[in-house]
């Protein structure tokens, strides 16, 4: 009957000049050197005299050697410099934050490209530095003209200070500079292509923006002769447009730089709800032996919640945050929500479009049918 058997066996295997090595070195220095004489008897080919000195005359042939080939005594191994260690688990990503350019530093570096001179841009310079966080200029041009005088100690009049506005007018991001909102629309209108429909936008804009911000658009259509169609096609280019141009570029760190830093975190660790870095003061009349008001504490709840937790923490990206504390039959809640955050967009920009499409759209939409 045939069997199978699985053996593990450890064999050492040693070659004739190792062997010859090991009785070498076993040999004692007297036996040692008769068996160097008798092999150098035996051998013709070994020789036991010194090698021969070279003359001083005689010239050493320089050698080519390359660069890669030197090392330095201290050169680290690659393998040394890999890390392998680390475990199955995620490795913590640490949030960095870039600054943007920001609104003002954009308009400013646009005037560098006009071709202005030293009094025209000190004067542009103090018109950007009059726009407010949406980009528009709601001082009038005389109170310019006055603090530019006073307070700047520049000379000019309001034909000078229109004449750089249109020029700021013309930057990016379209509509900047416009003293209100018809003026802002307007701009951003005669930078289009000039079709049909941005075509009967400016001539709502401009003849009929009062019956516009009423909502009387079966009036407008009525005195421009325009149909359904167009009127609509019109009013979809107005939608499109940004009321608010300087939110594109944010003029702060508030929204590019900032990051919220939390008073404490929460974190699951060991199939324990904990809470890092929430301070507690101690208490006023205490002695040595209170407690850390930085320690770790850790939260009261069942086996099963915290594991649904951690599940949607590790497998789904969402965040523990807490939300609140409060006081509950004399013990202290708290309350624990899971969060995600979003992609990193433009939100001011985004925000504005779509507040003016849902205004724009209410108006229009009513049961089908438009205002009178």
């Amino acid at each position: 009957m045939l069997k199978q058997e699985l053996s593990l066996k450890q064999v050492q295997r040693l070659s004739p000049l190792q062997i010859q090595t090991i009785k070498l070195i076993e040999l004692p220095v007297q036996e040692l050197e008769q068996r160097i004489r008798k092999e150098l008897e035996e051998n013709p080919v070994l020789d036991d005299s010194a090698p021969a000195e070279k003359e001083d005359g005689d010239d050493q042939q320089p050698q080519e050697i390359s660069l890669s080939e030197l090392k330095d005594d201290d050169s680290i191994p690659d393998y040394r410099l890999r890390v392998n260690n680390y475990g199955k688990d995620e490795r913590p990503q640490y949030n960095t934050f870039s600054v943007k350019e920001s609104f003002t530093q954009s308009l400013m570096e646009q005037l560098g490209f006009r071709n202005l001179s030293e009094h025209e841009h000190d004067v542009a310079a103090f018109i950007i530095g009059s726009l407010d966080d949406d980009g528009y200029l709601r001082r009038d041009i005389g109170s310019l003209v006055d603090d530019l005088a006073f307070r700047m100690n520049i000379t000019t009049d309001e034909e000078e200070v229109e004449r750089l506005l249109r020029i700021i007018q013309d930057f990016e991001p379209s509509g900047v500079g416009a003293r209100d909102l018809r003026e802002c629309l307007l701009i951003q209108l005669k930078a289009l292509k000039q079709s049909e429909d941005v075509v009967n936008a400016e001539r709502i804009l401009t003849d009929w923006f009062h019956e516009f911000s009423t909502k009387h658009f079966q009036k407008i259509m009525m005195k421009l002769g325009l149909s359904e169609k167009e009127m609509k096609a019109a009013m979809a280019r107005i939608v499109k447009l940004n009321p608010s141009p300087g939110g594109q570029i944010d003029d702060s760190y508030n929204d590019q730089a900032q990051q919220i830093v939390p008073d404490f975190i929460l974190d699951i660790e060991n199939g324990e709800l904990l809470v890092k870095g929430m301070h507690i003061s101690p208490y006023d009349h205490g002695n040595l032996f209170n407690q850390d008001p930085m320690r770790v504490r850790r939260l009261l709840a069942h086996k099963s919640e915290i594991r649904r937790l951690h599940q949607q923490c590790k497998l789904q990206g969402y965040t523990l945050v807490p939300l609140s504390l409060y006081f509950k039959h004399g013990r202290v809640k708290m309350e624990v929500g899971l969060c995600k955050g979003k992609k990193l967009y433009d939100k001011r920009a985004d925000a504005a479009q779509r507040d003016a499409k849902r205004s724009i759209d209410r108006a229009m939409k009513s049961n089908g049918k438009y205002y009178w």
